[in-house]
């Protein structure tokens, strides 16, 4: 089968994982994009899942090699729409939680002043998904015939090779964001009032609006100048 005819049967198929992943996503809405912080939750689940898929292809076909060898050529189509998929959940993640304010994911603000490294949990799930981006770019540019021949056989696998570390920090920082969900999910009962309470977006689901418990914050008197995460009372 040729190349662009597998690219578009894996690209369906993320299409239709994301969708998926959509009508089950279960998260506290975003305030203002609740429908496209679901979509968001799609997106990163079908990278997640494309991502081992594209893993598993080569011990699997490993097994049964008359059977299953077929399969290897998808791996870099497989590949290339995770990563597809991962970037459009980056670019779709700073809109519903930051207002493309990106370096609120990884840094915290007071105002216009950045006061410190972000090191909380979603702190550190951000610098993880940085890093797994990083490394991501240079696999998604060598997923072709002509890079390979370019680097050589031996660079070029070594290259390739940090699709297991791709994996493991996409694994953590999934992991993280799960973890975090999970405590929001038990305080369902406030979540509504709490949400409330904040006048602009915040990122990570709204979490800021969600962390402390007792009676919503009064108007901030500076609104203008404060940061969605003074705003959203973390």
């Amino acid at each position: 089968m040729k190349t662009l005819a597998r690219y578009g049967i894996v690209a369906l198929l993320g299409g239709v994982l994301t969708w998926l992943f959509y009508l089950r996503a279960d998260t506290v809405p975003s305030p203002m994009h609740p429908t496209l912080n679901s979509v968001n939750v799609g997106l990163a689940y079908a990278s997640l899942v494309l991502l081992g898929v594209t893993l598993m292809i080569g011990p699997v076909a490993r097994l049964a090699t008359r059977r299953l060898g077929r399969l290897v050529p998808w791996r870099r189509e497989t590949g290339v729409m995770s990563g597809v998929l991962a970037l459009a959940h980056v670019v779709v993640s700073a809109k519903v939680h930051l207002e493309w304010k990106w370096l609120q994911f990884f840094f915290i603000y007071a105002g216009d002043q950045r006061l410190t490294v972000d090191l909380g949990p979603y702190g550190i799930a951000s610098w993880l998904g940085l890093v797994a981006v990083l490394l991501l770019l240079p696999l998604m540019l060598t997923s072709n015939d002509r890079a390979e021949r370019f680097l050589g056989a031996k660079s070029w696998k070594w290259v390739q090779g940090h699709s297991y570390t791709i994996f493991a920090l996409v694994a953590f920082h999934t992991a993280i964001y799960l973890n975090e969900a999970i405590a929001i999910n038990a305080r369902r009962p406030r979540i509504l009032a709490r949400l409330l309470a904040c006048r602009r977006p915040h990122r990570h689901y709204a979490v800021g609006c969600l962390q402390r418990d007792g009676p919503p914050p009064p108007e901030p008197s500076e609104s203008p100048s404060m940061t969605l995460r003074t705003n959203c009372w973390i």
